[in-house]
């Protein structure tokens, strides 16, 4: 079962339920305001100011309502072999309730829906929405303010029902013009839906090769506690000789993360290693689990592996698309990396997907310099002291 703080997804027995809470901090701006305004106006309205105040108390009440739906409704997705339900409460709402043969189901993908505005943050939404076999487009969720989140949902579902996930190349609709339409000539309006249809129709570029992991140096047996063995790669000092499944290596560079938002977990350490003889050099990430430090082998991606996977901008992307995978992020902290070259701030993201072991780190350093890699994990009891 996934739970985040608006969503939960549970598998139970032959039945996947998806339940999506439409609570934000808007439900409580609103419910104020509401609050505020509608007590002033009942003072005005008993001191006999008359039916004007009456339609701002209406308004005044529709904003309540719409602040109540926001705070208790929720959304509930219920899927098995049979059909698709969609239901929304328990205050009725614009929301329409839905049901979809499963065997129906085509393809989901997300769409923008619109934007909300807070001070100086604009914030996207967007809308799942299902496309059925006979073209029916069906909405299932509306408002979300958060991209990853409707990818987790959608997700989801694609999974139950088998569905592989694909690109929808979405209809061209003509922005909301308003008053303005009537200002601009037909013929001009033609050319514009014209233009935007031959934008929108260009061919989806296909999906990128998928990054090769690490090298992979493990059956991925659980990570052994480092008390039951004589050699702690994470402990050896820089020179120390080690083997990795009778490899010879030398332990040349580290640097270590000392993270400063993770209450379980102080510092992770990133390892490099020379060969002795042949073969290539070898990073390693590593952090304490418990009395357990675990690894991961890493190879760094360069800048156009890293463009591929959307580092080419100052922001994280929400998720990454590696082949068939996605991958969602299981954890973003900051913390200090302190290596030879002195101290550096920096903002790590992992992401995981639950069908792969592999996983991707990508670290940010000062000035928005990305570091991205590509991780497979390594059972501690292949890493060995050299005899």
């Amino acid at each position: 079962m996934l739970k985040q703080e608006n969503l939960e997804i549970e598998r139970q027995g032959n039945r996947l339920n998806i339940t999506y809470r439409w609570r934000t901090s808007t439900a409580y701006g609103l419910l104020f305001f509401a609050a505020i305004w509608n007590g002033i106006l009942l003072l005005f309205l008993f001191f006999g100011a008359g039916l004007y105040i009456s339609v701002h108390l209406l308004i005044g009440l529709l904003v309540a309502y719409y602040g109540l739906c926001l705070f208790l409704n929720r959304t509930v997705i219920s899927v098995n072999s049979q059909q698709l339900t969609v239901s929304h409460g328990p205050l009725p709402s614009l929301s329409r309730n839905q049901v979809v043969i499963s065997r129906e189901v085509k393809q989901l993908y997300l769409k923008r829906s619109g934007s909300v505005k807070s001070g100086n943050k604009t914030t996207q939404l967007y809308a799942l929405k299902l496309r059925a076999r006979d073209k029916r487009e069906v909405k299932l969720m509306g408002g979300i303010p958060d991209k990853a989140l409707g990818e987790e949902v959608e997700r989801a579902i694609e999974e139950y029902l088998d569905i592989v996930d694909v690109p929808v190349e979405e209809q061209f609709e003509m922005p909301d013009l308003g008053f303005l339409k009537k200002f601009i000539p037909e013929e001009m309006q033609r050319e514009m839906e014209e233009v935007g249809r031959e934008v929108q129709s260009k061919p989806i570029p296909p999906t990128p090769t998928p990054i090769p992991a690490a090298p992979a140096s493990s059956d991925h047996q659980e990570h052994a506690d480092h008390l039951s063995y004589d050699f702690a790669l994470c402990h050896a000092p820089i020179g120390a000789a080690f083997q990795v499944r009778d490899a010879p290596y030398r332990l040349t560079g580290a640097e270590v993360i000392e993270w400063t938002d993770v209450p379980d977990r102080e510092v992770s350490k990133v390892l490099q290693a020379s060969p002795l003889a042949t073969g290539p050099v070898r990073q390693f990430y590593t952090y304490p689990d418990g009395n357990q430090w675990v690894y991961f082998e890493e190879r760094p991606l360069d800048a156009e592996e890293r463009e591929m996977l959307g580092f080419d901008a100052a922001d994280a992307p929400p998720s990454l698309r590696n082949g068939d995978e996605r991958y969602h992020v299981l954890s973003q902290n900051r913390g200090v990396l302190k290596a030879g070259h002195g101290e550096r701030p920096v903002e790590e993201w992992i992401y995981y997907s639950s069908r792969a072991t592999t996983r991707f780190r990508a670290m940010q350093l000062s000035g928005r310099q990305w570091r991205v890699a590509v991780q497979e994990p390594v059972d501690s009891s292949y890493i060995e002291a050299t005899a």
